[in-house]
């Protein structure tokens, strides 16, 4: 039986997800903000979001900022999980190389979905170089915890639920040592139960809902003082 304790990481100076691009910029940040998670914190583990503009980008430079990542993680004995695309937050004017300024009380105010809105049109094939890229890279290496398709799908979309189908199939193709998940359920595009829980656990749970694959919440947190929701 594993288990991993963590939380998602973003450097505590970046604002979303393009921090890879600068990662020069962020890797003295990181290498302390790991050493504080695991030895005051305890951590075991961290989910870090990619996003495929940054695959657009510049590939190579990615994948090699994401070794440099985990040989910091590594270090200090944790793992990273990593998640290709996201429905959640501004589905468009997401630019890399731009500059986003945090606002008060906007929470997420600077997080894009991926992909953005302008890409989807063209389908979902477009997609298939860079999950398999992120996962041939890495699928035999110890420092991957998981490979995420896709959180918080929409799931009245038919794109992202096509596009989520697609990624689990070429991701499981590169046969990874590490699990290919979805959230945030148990569905037929994760290996391991992927869910949320903002609320208290209980065994009503869906972590709970299929022991034969286990379960994971990669998602987690109070929120009590959030109105009457």
């Amino acid at each position: 039986m594993s288990h991993h304790v963590g939380a998602e990481y973003t450097p505590w100076r970046a604002v979303n997800q393009f921090w890879w691009h600068r990662y020069s910029d962020y890797r003295a940040d990181v290498q302390r903000d790991v050493r504080v998670m695991r030895n005051v914190m305890g951590f075991t583990t961290v989910r870090v979001f990619l996003h495929d503009m940054l695959w657009d980008a510049n590939s190579t430079q990615l994948l090699d900022n994401m070794d440099d990542f985990l040989g910091i993680l590594h270090a200090s004995g944790m793992q990273a999980g990593f998640v290709f695309f996201d429905d959640c937050w501004q589905h468009s004017n997401a630019t890399i190389d731009g500059k986003c300024q945090p606002l008060d009380g906007v929470h997420n105010g600077c997080w894009f979905a991926a992909p953005q809105d302008d890409k989807r049109v063209a389908g979902i094939a477009q997609f298939q170089e860079y999950v398999e890229g992120v996962v041939k890279r890495f699928k035999t290496d110890s420092r991957i915890a998981w490979f995420e398709i896709f959180n918080e799908p929409q799931k009245h979309n038919p794109f992202s639920m096509s596009l989520r189908d697609a990624g689990f199939e070429w991701a499981v193709a590169q046969s990874p040592s590490a699990p290919i998940i979805s959230c945030w359920d148990d569905n037929n595009d994760t290996q391991v139960v992927d869910t949320h829980e903002y609320s208290i656990p209980n065994d009503r749970s869906p972590v709970f809902s299929n022991s034969n694959k286990g379960g994971i919440v990669t998602e987690a947190g109070a929120r009590y003082f959030q109105h009457t929701h």
